[in-house]
């Protein structure tokens, strides 16, 4: 099940397309699942998370040229179910599960200074969404929440993230609801593979695509 934190693991592998294999890499220092993993030049930056121990505000960085992994300044508050990605030099990270709760808080770390800053909250609290970045924006898409009656439900609410005004603002939304999703950036557009609905109670196999010059999904 995905909420089970106590089989998160510190395990690292990396793939090689040209022979088509893996290779195991020097292990995270801390066991890890529900995190977040962003690219910076050419470090990896593995945030936040739960293992065993609980929520976790730690933050990590695996270096390339020696195949290990150094700690860096933590987020002020744990957070696991999170959604991340790279904008104007900075690691974007919002939402999840901080608290026992769905929430609206976002922060930025900045690997060259290795420090941390709070940023405009979202407007609808969400954990298990998808984070990426298109040109000069970064957008949270889907994920899920909590219900009137506490049942986890569907988001299907997109932001995106304006880095020169700080404030977030509200995009087309989602045709169908998905959290634990797939995402990637292909062609200037997002493409959103998979992911769990909460409606239906199954895990979905469509593909949504959101051209952001068009703010318009298919």
């Amino acid at each position: 099940a995905r909420n089970q934190a106590k089989h998160a693991v510190s395990n690292f592998c990396r793939y090689d397309p040209r022979f088509n294999s893996w290779i195991h890499m020097s292990n995270m220092i801390q066991r890890r699942t529900h995190f977040s993993l962003n690219i910076f030049n050419g470090l990896l930056f593995a945030i936040g998370g739960r293992n065993g121990d609980g929520v976790q505000a730690s933050v990590e960085c695996y270096v390339p040229s020696s195949n290990q992994w150094q700690m860096k300044a933590p987020m002020e508050v744990p957070r696991c179910c999170h959604g991340s990605s790279l904008i104007d030099g900075k690691i974007l990270v919002s939402g999840g599960y901080i608290n026992n709760a769905y929430s609206r808080a976002v922060c930025a770390y900045d690997p060259s200074t290795d420090t941390w800053q709070d940023k405009s909250s979202l407007s609808t609290p969400r954990g298990w969404h998808c984070a990426a970045t298109v040109g000069e924006r970064a957008y949270v898409i889907g994920g899920s929440q909590l219900g009137g009656r506490g049942e986890r439900v569907d988001v299907l609410a997109v932001e995106s993230y304006n880095p020169h005004n700080g404030q977030w603002s509200y995009c087309t939304p989602l045709h169908t609801g998905v959290s634990t999703a797939g995402i990637s950036i292909l062609n200037n557009k997002i493409y959103l593979l998979g992911g769990w609905n909460e409606g239906e109670k199954k895990y979905k196999k469509c593909i949504q695509v959101f051209n952001p010059d068009l703010n318009e999904w298919t």
